[in-house]
């Protein structure tokens, strides 16, 4: 908040200027509205979580031609009552886009280079990810440079990492598309088609509901395809090549798919969260750490009282030698994680809560009323330990050796944070970190 505030105050208009994300370090999408879009609700039972502390930033993209009368924009929030809600979780998803000039066309700005250095002039690197989004799905502008009739298309498959039950999903391009579609498990026999919109509008731009119950689950992909005829452009506008950025004229191929761990979904809208990394209730305990545990009255499927942390890991290193202790918690992390730390951090994990200090650090942060300092200490064991280029590649995209360097120095915040909230990175925080490495 600290951020918001200094950024705010940099002059005397109020707010600040951002493309893409909101410009702060550590940031998540609450919620998006674009032209063609209906007041978004909630199945009933769930909602969005919001923790004592958040706070919202509205970002609001503005267009005039001569004159910027008073923003009169408003936003409402229905708050629940209920004690207990289900939480919406928010997956986005981005393919390339690449629009090269038509063989008709010509001028500076069909040079792909060209027509990039300006968007980043005007949006930055946050609002210009076409370079980001093409390494993460394995293309290259050389993919699309024969494209020149005028039309263009592209593809991408991406892992999908929030799983339950689907609620909603919701496609987004601007003013040239032509079609999106959103396939789930394309070529396998449980193929699914999520969304399917062959005549591409601003006003088709809802949030979808399945028809039927769709659940995601580890292994499931989803794949995303976009097209677009640059006939639709502005004649007027002065000819360029046409990439994934933040203005209306530029295009982007991207898509939202939220979900909930309900069994049973009633008609509702899209919804949006973060990634759980704290839910000790749904872990699965190590069996040498459950056959240590049996019959002493302790149990790692709920956190330890805090006064019982001690006889807990007495308990513990009695029954076990250090290494198999290391080993056992690093398997509960490994899994509240998703699976995206690989065998070198899960290594160094194992080595440091071999110690028996680290491993009491553990516990204390998975105390309701952990302090902010506790839950920092294992933000460090884990910043230590995680490197935020390997979690990248385990989730599925390739990115260059030479950029893991400035990826894991630079994301080590963004990941030291998300351990101290609890959530797992929003994916255009983890997109705006690749912007400024690759």
């Amino acid at each position: 908040r600290s951020q918001a505030e200094r950024l705010s105050g940099l002059d005397d208009a109020g707010g600040w200027e951002c493309f893409g994300g909101s410009g702060l370090s550590d940031n998540g999408l609450f919620m998006g509205w674009a032209p063609g879009q209906l007041p978004t609700s909630y199945p009933e039972g769930s909602g969005v979580l919001v923790r004592p502390g958040d706070f919202l930033i509205v970002q609001i993209h503005y267009h005039f031609d001569s004159e910027a009368p008073e923003d009169n924009s408003t936003v409402r929030i229905d708050w629940a009552e209920e004690a207990e809600l289900e939480p919406i979780e928010f997956a986005q998803f981005v393919g390339p886009a690449e629009i090269p000039c038509a063989s008709d066309e010509s001028g500076p700005l069909c040079d792909r280079q060209a027509a990039l250095s300006r968007a980043i002039e005007l949006y930055g690197g946050e609002g210009v990810l076409a370079n980001s989004i093409n390494r993460l799905c394995g293309a290259s502008p050389e993919d699309f440079q024969d494209m020149t009739d005028g039309l263009a298309a592209s593809s991408c498959t991406i892992p999908i990492r929030n799983f339950g039950e689907i609620v909603s999903v919701l496609g987004h391009m601007h003013e040239i598309g032509t079609s999106i579609r959103m396939t789930l498990n394309a070529g396998r026999a449980d193929e699914q088609i999520l969304l399917d919109i062959p005549e591409w509008s601003f006003d088709w731009q809802l949030n979808y509901f399945p028809a039927e119950s769709i659940r995601v689950s580890p292994g499931d992909t989803l794949l995303l395809e976009c097209a677009w005829d640059r006939a639709l452009r502005d004649p007027s506008l002065e000819p360029s090549y046409i990439l994934w950025a933040d203005g209306t004229n530029d295009e982007m191929c991207f898509a939202t798919m939220a979900t909930r761990a309900a069994t049973s979904v009633q008609a509702g809208s899209g919804g949006i969260s973060g990634s759980d990394i704290t839910d000790v209730e749904a872990i699965e305990v190590p069996a040498a750490l459950a056959g240590c545990l049996d019959g002493t009255g302790f149990s790692l499927e709920q956190p330890p009282a805090r006064g019982d942390v001690d006889t807990l890991l007495d308990e513990l290193y009695d029954c076990l030698p250090p290494e198999q202790v290391g080993e056992s918690l690093t398997a509960i992390i490994a899994d509240n994680f998703g699976g995206l730390v690989g065998d070198e951090g899960l290594s160094c994990l194992a080595t440091r809560l071999a110690d028996r200090d680290e491993a009491r650090g553990l516990l204390l942060f998975t105390l309701p009323d952990a302090t902010e300092a506790e839950r920092g200490s294992v933000a460090t064991l884990i910043g230590d330990c995680v490197s935020v280029s390997s979690a990248i590649a385990e989730f599925g995209f390739a990115l260059p050796e030479s950029a893991a360097a400035c990826i894991d120095d630079a994301g080590r915040e963004l990941l030291e944070q998300a351990v101290v909230d609890g959530a797992l990175p929003q994916e255009q925080a983890l997109l705006g970190l690749l912007t400024g490495c690759i």
